[in-house]
């Protein structure tokens, strides 16, 4: 791995901007690149540099995500640090206290991918000894695609690797030294763009059935999930306190009366979160998804406390 001290890693994080589809940007290098060859043969030259540095920031981030979901690979991640020094090491924990930086951003921004074997190397250390097979075979995972048979977002495995090993060896070349002739040619290039995307998304994917399994495509497909999980919290939340809200709609007790009010509570925090309340200025069709996931979060938020409250009572009598 390479050596990057923990002050670094944050300055590249402060510099950085927000993940963007990675779809979104090369197609953006594209469309420049087909606007302007006419006009400025040298801005074939910068395609395969820029391509490079989307590709490896891509890449960065997706290892940075894959190790912080957790186990197995944040052991993975952190097998890899033990080739840095004791001294980089202290000074990346020191860094991580405090600050918004990560064991993955550590593990990320000190991965070698100058080089497709070393690409293969590092992610199949963070993925697993399958990952060349799984990225082969990465396909998208919306849930509303499920049963169909989508095909794999990388056609062919060899031809995408080898054009992903000319796209680095040309970008290499092209930043560090000074040829006298171009070190690809024209016909080139719509292979480096193609590749370089089919390559990101199957990795993107790939992070995404790990982390999630199958995501969904629609806003009604997220409102109906979200709805769906605030309905399980409820259940638990209505065994552990003996009754659900139609229960304690009409109090008899200082105990039914604050399941009650805690009931109100909830619904009108997730009601104003969405934006349903009078004096909220919007609310939208993502609206059903806010409201659902502030309720979830409160429940899960008073499911915790009683289960905490519980253990109390249970250790003060023994």
């Amino acid at each position: 791995m390479r050596r990057k001290s923990g002050s670094h890693i944050q300055e590249i994080i402060e510099r950085g901007r927000t993940h963007i589809l990675l779809e979104s940007l090369i197609s953006d290098l594209k469309r420049k690149w087909e606007k302007g060859k006419e006009h400025d043969v040298s801005i074939s030259d910068f395609v395969p540099v820029r391509l490079v540095t989307i590709l490896e920031t891509h890449i960065r981030y997706i290892v940075q995500r894959i190790v912080d979901h957790g186990e197995p690979y944040v052991s993975r991640g952190a097998e890899l640090l033990k080739n840095q020094s004791k001294e980089n090491l202290i000074d990346s924990v020191l860094t991580i206290k405090g600050k918004n930086i990560s064991l993955g951003h550590i593990v990320s921004q000190g991965l070698s991918i100058n080089d497709i074997d070393s690409i293969k190397k590092n992610l199949t250390n963070i993925f697993g000894e399958e990952f060349v097979k799984e990225l082969s075979q990465s396909r998208t995972r919306w849930i509303e695609d499920e049963g169909q048979d989508k095909p794999p977002l990388i056609k062919d495995k060899d031809k995408t690797f080898f054009h992903i090993k000319r796209l680095l060896e040309t970008r290499n070349i092209l930043v560090h030294e000074m040829p006298r002739e171009r070190p690809y040619s024209e016909e080139e290039i719509p292979e480096f763009l193609s590749h370089a995307a089919q390559f990101g998304e199957a990795l993107e994917w790939l992070l995404t059935e790990k982390i999630y399994g199958t995501v969904p495509r629609t806003q009604t497909t997220m409102n109906l999930m979200a709805i769906e999980a605030t309905k399980i919290a409820q259940k638990e939340l209505d065994e552990l306190r003996g009754g659900n809200k139609e229960r304690f709609n009409e109090p008899n007790t200082k105990e039914e009366d604050l399941e009650y009010h805690w009931d109100r509570f909830c619904e009108l925090s997730a009601q104003k979160e969405a934006g349903y309340l009078k004096d909220s200025k919007w609310h939208g069709t993502i609206a059903p998804l806010i409201a659902s996931r502030t309720a979830e979060r409160l429940i899960r938020w008073r499911i915790s406390d009683l289960e905490q409250s519980s253990k109390r009572q249970l250790s003060s009598k023994i």
